[in-house]
C-alpha cells in the first residue's frame, strides 16, 4: 500500500476510535446521537481537508437519488422481514433490541434532529475515505468487507452484538452502493431512510 492510502486509512482508524469512544461514553449518559453528531461534524471537516477528493463524491444526481431511495426501501423491508425469523432463532434478540430503544441514543426528536449529521459523518469516514483508500490496494470486494467490519466495530459502544451485526450488513450494502454509483449521495439517501425509520418512526419492538 502506498503512503497516501496508508495515511488515509490511519486517519479513518483514528476517527473510528474516536467514534467508538464517544459512543461508549455518551451511551451511558443517554446522549449518543447528539454526541456523535458533534464529533462526526468535526471529523467530516478534518477528513475533507485531508482528503479533498471526497468533495466530488457528494455530487447529487437523479440516478443516484433513485438508487438511494430503492436501496433504502429495500433495506427497511428486509429488516422488518428478517427480524421475526432472527428472533425465532435467537429468542434473546428481542429483549436486546428492546434495550436499544430505551433512549440511550437520545430522545426520538433529538435522534431525528441529528441523524443527518451522523449519517454524513459515517458515509464520509467509512464509505468515502476508508473505502476508497482500501480499494486502491485490495480491490472492491475486500474493501467493502473491510470498511464494513471497521464501521461495525465502531458501533460497539452500545454493547450490543445485534447492533454490530446489523451495522456490518448495512455497511456492506451502503459500501457496495457507493461503489456502484461512484459516489456517496446514494448511500446517504439510503442511510437517511433506514435509520430514522427503524430507530424512531417504526421501531422493531415496542419501546420500554
Amino acid at each position: 500500500m502506498s503512503d497516501r492510502p496508508i495515511a488515509v486509512v490511519t486517519a479513518c482508524v483514528l476517527a473510528s476510535l474516536a467514534w467508538v469512544t464517544t459512543f461508549t461514553v455518551a451511551w451511558r449518559h443517554g446522549a449518543a446521537a447528539p454526541a456523535l453528531a458533534v464529533v462526526g461534524t468535526v471529523v467530516v471537516v478534518l477528513l475533507h481537508l485531508r482528503v479533498p477528493e471526497l468533495r466530488s463524491l457528494w455530487r447529487p444526481t437523479l440516478p443516484s437519488a433513485l438508487w438511494g431511495l430503492a436501496a433504502g426501501g429495500a433495506l427497511v423491508g428486509a429488516t422488518y422481514a428478517l427480524f421475526p425469523a432472527a428472533c425465532a432463532l435467537v429468542p434473546a434478540l428481542a429483549d436486546e433490541v428492546r434495550g436499544l430503544y430505551q433512549g440511550a441514543l437520545g430522545a426520538p426528536n433529538v435522534v431525528l434532529a441529528t441523524v443527518a449529521f451522523v449519517a454524513v459523518a459515517e458515509e464520509s469516514i467509512w464509505r468515502g475515505a476508508l473505502l476508497g483508500a482500501l480499494r486502491a490496494d485490495h480491490g472492491s470486494v475486500a474493501a467493502v468487507l473491510l470498511s464494513a467490519a471497521i464501521y461495525a466495530a465502531a458501533q460497539a459502544g452500545a454493547g450490543s452484538v445485534a447492533l454490530v451485526i446489523a451495522a456490518f450488513g448495512l455497511g456492506v450494502a451502503w459500501g457496495a452502493l457507493a461503489l456502484f454509483t461512484r459516489g456517496l449521495f446514494a448511500p446517504l439517501v439510503a442511510h437517511l431512510i433506514w435509520t430514522p425509520t427503524v430507530l424512531v418512526l417504526l421501531p422493531l419492538t415496542a419501546r420500554p
